[in-house]
């Protein structure tokens, strides 16, 4: 069965991506009215008063210090940040592949990185896979069912799935210890779903879009309320400003990576809080893997190297082919992704790209 397009948990990226072109920044705009900082004007007055945006200046006098706020090392979860970000469909561990075989079933699946053994561990449609311990995480993103965004586990070796949360969560987290999720608020539990508690409630308009972790924070951002990202406490101790019109936070190694101003690329670093942008790019999620840091723009995949910081086009060679990725993941030194195969067959096929030798083919 071919992959039908992304839906639901993807619909976010509509969103943003036309709050990012069209919205106006908060005190842009204001209208007159007949209270002004709370003291009424006469009718015959003729002066209004109007309140200015804040000077670039003034916005980053609001900005946390990003050393002062974060304290801690990286963590090791159950996939890759950046992999998780882009909705978790593959996850690599223990010289396995897990991944949602959106080729045929859409079925929890896992397979030798060269395409045998392959095991349908659960008949149910994943997205957010991790591997902690002896369990496979998931959260169920069947697309009609009731059981739609619930978060379950399942043995590496398959069998029974459980119910771990009865919330119906946006993105999940799975550390050693515990789970941290979206569902409006940021919450987190335990790894068998008990001692459930909110980490920080939304005030927003919608929730919290997007959830990354390093030591003593997780990093989420409100796109209905001037596109902020925020570091927020693990402790439920506060919640702090890092910068506005910014979109698919990530954690990579030692930095926040994400979508800036008009959608460049931009990293910012958790120890330093050196912050490097690159002018002229757009970008989507990023994903790192060994020494690389992978993004994409819609189009293409870019590498960044350690040594060699200008992004470097890895995919397509012939760009005539096909039309956009709308995701990708990396596992097992392959580009896992969604892609049109031609301009005529107009349904997206998942893919792979070897790393090594440049490879593509069709997953199984």
């Amino acid at each position: 069965m071919k992959l039908k397009r992304i839906g639901h948990i993807f619909g976010i990226m509509s969103i943003c991506m036309m709050v990012a072109c069209g919205n106006p920044e908060l005190g842009e705009t204001t209208k007159a009215t007949s209270v002004t900082n709370g003291v009424e004007v006469s009718e015959n007055h003729t002066e209004k008063t109007v309140t200015k945006a804040p000077t670039e200046e003034a916005k980053k006098a609001e900005f946390a210090n990003v050393t002062e706020v974060v304290t801690g090392e990286a963590w090791e979860l159950g996939n890759l940040q950046g992999n998780l970000l882009n909705g978790g469909w593959v996850c690599e561990n223990d010289g396995m592949v897990y991944y949602r075989d959106c080729n045929h079933d859409s079925f929890l699946c896992k397979i030798n990185p060269d395409g045998s053994g392959k095991q349908i561990l659960a008949e149910e449609i994943p997205r957010a896979i991790q591997v902690v311990g002896d369990w496979v995480y998931f959260i169920d993103d069947e697309a009609d069912g009731a059981q739609r965004g619930r978060m379950k586990r399942v043995s590496k070796n398959g069998g029974e799935v459980t119910v771990i949360g009865e919330d119906k969560a946006g993105y999940m987290l799975v550390t050693e210890k515990e789970i941290f999720y979206t569902s409006i608020d940021i919450k987190k539990m335990n790894l068998d779903g008990s001692a459930c508690c909110v980490v920080q409630e939304f005030m927003g308009q919608a929730e919290y879009a997007w959830l990354s972790i390093f030591g003593d924070c997780v990093f989420t951002a409100d796109v209905f309320s001037g596109k902020k990202m925020y570091a927020v406490k693990r402790d439920s101790s506060g919640q702090y400003l890092l910068d506005e019109g910014a979109l698919y936070p990530t954690v990579n190694g030692d930095a926040l990576w994400y979508a800036g101003k008009k959608g460049a690329l931009t990293k910012l670093s958790l120890t330093t809080g050196e912050k490097k942008v690159w002018d002229g790019t757009y970008a989507m999620r990023s994903v790192q893997y060994k020494d690389k840091v992978y993004y994409h723009d819609l189009d293409d995949i870019y590498a960044i190297g350690e040594a060699d910081m200008e992004p470097v086009k890895l995919y397509p060679k012939d760009s005539a082919r096909r039309h956009f990725i709308e995701l990708f993941w990396v596992a097992a030194d392959r580009i896992y992704f969604c892609d049109y195969m031609t301009d005529e067959d107009i349904t997206t096929t998942f893919q792979y790209m070897d790393l090594t030798t440049g490879e593509v083919g069709i997953v199984p």
